[in-house]
């Protein structure tokens, strides 16, 4: 019977000191695993730091080369039309445009620029001109017409409908009878 027991005791003892070894080799392995993760873990955030450290610098060229476009295309909107003055330039970057060179796509203005060019949007997408009460497709098309009112030193409100049906002398007449009627009607209100 003590052999038996003795039997059961070094079975016992032997299957406590497998499972403790088993349990230190787990362990060992879960250690493992976790400095691999955590290597792992610090490997993509150094690269995730690099990337966004890249994509920062990347913006602040675009935004410095988008800036030196913007001052560029406000200086040629200056050279076109002086009375522009000074302004601050809007925060979106439009593609440059020059008389006769295609844009790429369609610029956006905000009712503020417009304003400063005395420009309406209409709800059918047309433009208006607040001083001939004229519509224009887009705003190239009215400095285009702006442009040939200034090369031939003729008013703002001479209208460009006029101009291409009876000729620039008529539309330079209409402007001068209309500018005289509403002189005359200012003058009959005070």
């Amino acid at each position: 019977m003590i052999g038996i027991v003795a039997s059961a005791l070094w079975f016992s003892i032997g299957l406590l000191l497998s499972a403790f070894v088993w349990a230190e080799i787990s362990r060992k392995r879960e250690n493992k695993m976790a400095s691999g993760w955590i290597d792992r873990e610090e490997y993509l955030r150094r690269i995730a730091a690099s990337e966004r450290e890249l994509l920062t610098l990347q913006i602040q060229r675009e935004r410095e080369m988008a800036a030196v476009e913007r001052k560029e295309l406000y200086n040629r909107i200056q050279a076109y039309d002086p009375n522009v003055g000074n302004f601050t330039p809007p925060d979106y970057v439009a593609p440059p445009s020059r008389p006769g060179e295609a844009t790429v796509e369609p610029r956006s203005f905000s009712e503020d620029d417009l304003g400063q060019m005395g420009l309406v949007t209409q709800a059918d997408g047309m433009i208006r001109d607040t001083r001939n009460d004229e519509l224009f497709e887009s705003v190239e098309d009215w400095r285009s017409w702006q442009a040939d009112l200034k090369k031939r030193n003729l008013p703002e409100n001479v209208r460009p409908s006029i101009a291409l049906g009876k000729g620039w002398e008529e539309a330079f007449a209409v402007a001068k009878q209309e500018t005289a009627e509403r002189k005359a009607a200012r003058a009959a209100k005070n």
